[in-house]
């Protein structure tokens, strides 16, 4: 069985057709995971009717904004079935 590629701790290029998919928050303000979710649900479907793009996902939420792996990781569960979704390790 293979193994599904993960991201890289840092990325420092990209390959053609790959998007660097970070986290931002332009008001500075970090509401809580549930407030995320849907923002993930729309990336996650954006993917999937782009699969000539490859999506390098980092870990969302899990720097500055304080969230954990374990509490962020989950919110991408339906992204681990979809071919064009790169995600960090352990999640």
């Amino acid at each position: 069985m293979e193994q599904k590629r993960t991201t890289p701790e840092f990325i420092t290029e990209l390959q053609p057709n790959e998007i660097f998919v970070f986290g931002s928050n332009l008001k500075g303000m970090h509401g809580g995971v549930e407030t995320i979710r849907p923002y993930v649900d729309e990336f996650i479907q954006f993917a999937k009717e782009h699969p000539t793009l490859t999506f390098l996902v980092t870990r969302i939420g899990c720097g500055i904004a304080g969230f954990t792996d374990d509490e962020i990781s989950p919110l991408f569960e339906k992204a681990h079935n979809v071919e064009n979704i790169v995600l960090p390790p352990r999640w």
